[in-house]
């Protein structure tokens, strides 16, 4: 192979990886639940995660395109920022803002935040200022023509000194919730606890897709699941809840998406007759 030939395989190479980190998919997930009131039959949700400000990343801004419609309500789960520098602050809200203008938008705080320490109240002052609703270790209800919903948000566990303090925390949400009740929580390796806490659906990312999806497998590695994660992309089901975890916007520091396209999912419940 020429030098000619050699240069052209590489940059045809680094044009497909460039696409594959740059480029959204927008699918269109349907939720049946025969627990879901009437009047909310239809609601869509923008579920969107990790868009990590701090790093580069083209795909934030495809992330709202309403060509994909009008969603009902968008819902962040976790690590909007990667880094805390005034400039990358500015970037997310300003980002919020626009999203805000769209349909409003709820948040909760993942590891990423977690780690900003004493200075994630700055964070969640400027988050708020430009129109997003954070739901830590609370819930609200939506409401429909006299029907609601639940939506209910918790922070990441390294917000919390404890194991058990995580847990009382998230046992306190699931005394709250309604009929049908909808949990924003990063973590997905702990759908089990949600189930055992009766949520109808949960909203999480974190696993950034398992950065390396390949055909066949799923993705390759994803923190607090390791080699081989099972809750990577997709609605997964435990007992009565299920679960859509987002393969999230933003990247890697150490590797790039392969095979995984950064996603912004529309989720749109169905009342299951």
């Amino acid at each position: 192979m020429g030098l000619k030939s050699k240069a052209l395989l590489l940059g045809a190479a680094a044009g497909a990886v460039y696409w594959q980190n740059a480029s959204v998919v927008h699918p269109r997930k349907v939720i049946f639940d025969s627990r879901l009131p009437k009047a909310f039959d239809g609601f869509s949700i923008l579920h969107l995660s990790d868009l990590h400000f701090g790093r580069s990343s083209v795909a934030r801004r495809q992330a709202l395109s309403l060509k994909y419609g009008r969603p009902d309500l968008i819902a962040v789960t976790g690590d909007l920022l990667d880094c805390d520098a005034p400039e990358y602050l500015q970037a997310a809200a300003n980002w919020v803002r626009r999203a805000a203008n769209i349909a409003p938008v709820y948040f909760v705080p993942g590891n990423h935040e977690a780690r900003a320490g004493k200075r994630y109240p700055t964070i969640k002052a400027r988050l708020e200022q430009a129109g997003a609703v954070l739901l830590e270790d609370c819930g609200l209800l939506l409401r429909r023509r006299e029907e609601a919903v639940g939506l209910f948000g918790i922070r990441d566990p390294r917000f919390f000194e404890s194991e058990k303090e995580y847990s009382a925390a998230l046992h306190r949400l699931s005394r709250a919730k309604p009929d049908f009740s909808i949990l924003l929580s990063h973590r997905p390796e702990r759908l089990a606890q949600y189930a055992g806490e009766g949520f109808s659906l949960v909203l999480s990312g974190h696993a950034h897709g398992g950065q390396v999806r390949l055909p066949g497998i799923g993705g390759l590695y994803a923190p607090g699941q390791g080699i081989f994660p099972r809750y990577t992309a997709g609605v997964h089901s435990r007992e009565d809840t299920r679960m859509a975890v987002s393969r999230g916007i933003g990247n890697c520091r150490h590797c790039p998406r392969l095979f995984n396209r950064p996603e912004a999912a529309t989720l749109v419940l169905r009342r299951k007759r």
